[in-house]
């Protein structure tokens, strides 16, 4: 990944600052694990290997031309289901782009390599979390609570902490008529929040005071709450 969010040719010093961290690793290491990757990446229909090295003078080392992270994969299926009205359909895809949302999040530990790559934290977080939240929409729109959350599970992976998911998960739990279940993940925010030394948004605090003083939605009579649209999704 760390090659094809760079598109363009990394040395193996790049390599070993970028991966392990700037501890002294031997050129033959770095090589190794490069052609680790490569068995594991597999070469493509046409023979066509998925990392090319190089040995002229300096080892370098590329991603070849037009390859894909999963994260260039979920804006374009998260693009294609903006695109389409609210459906099957649409929930399918970004179930799909959702999924490949795995491993640590981007700000994690041994993820430096990132910025060093050149790559758009923050925006790869706003996608995770736009997804999600569309997810978790068209979810209980269509009365798929159990989907919802998932779909809060999943954005939690790539962005822990995340607030507008948070809201979202509280919600979720509004519409199962799940108060205990509201508590919880304002409180699991809450805690995710204090190690970090930071308050909940107003808006978060505000929308789980409203949703534990309202009593459990008839299924037919579910509304939103008199907030913002972007803190009510649908709940049929």
């Amino acid at each position: 990944m760390y090659l094809a969010c760079r598109d363009r040719p990394a040395t193996t010093a790049h390599l070993a600052h970028a991966i392990w961290g700037g501890e002294v690793i031997s050129g033959q290491t770095v090589k190794g694990a490069v052609h680790a990757a490569r068995r594991v990446l597999r070469s493509l229909p046409d023979g066509t290997c998925q990392i090319v090295t190089s040995f002229r003078g300096i080892s370098q080392v590329r991603a070849i031309h037009g390859a894909v992270t999963d994260l260039a994969l979920l804006r374009s299926r998260y693009q294609e289901a903006v695109a389409l009205p609210p459906s099957p359909e649409a929930i399918g895809v970004l179930v799909a782009g959702l999924r490949l949302v795995d491993g640590p999040p981007f700000d994690g530990p041994g993820f430096d390599w990132a910025y060093q790559a050149g790559m758009d934290i923050v925006d790869a977080e706003l996608l995770v979390e736009r997804a999600a939240t569309r997810l978790v929409d068209l979810a209980l729109d269509l009365g798929h609570i159990d989907l919802a959350r998932e779909a809060v599970a999943w954005g939690l992976r790539g962005v822990p902490g995340n607030e507008v998911l948070g809201r979202r998960g509280m919600w979720a739990e509004r519409c199962a008529g799940n108060t205990p279940g509201v508590h919880a993940a304002y409180r699991h925010l809450l805690t995710f929040l204090d190690r970090l030394g930071l308050d909940p948004d107003p808006d978060t605090t505000m929308l789980y005071k409203e949703l534990i003083r309202r009593r459990r939605l008839h299924p037919a009579k579910r509304a939103r709450p008199s907030l913002s649209p972007s803190l009510s999704p649908g709940c049929n």
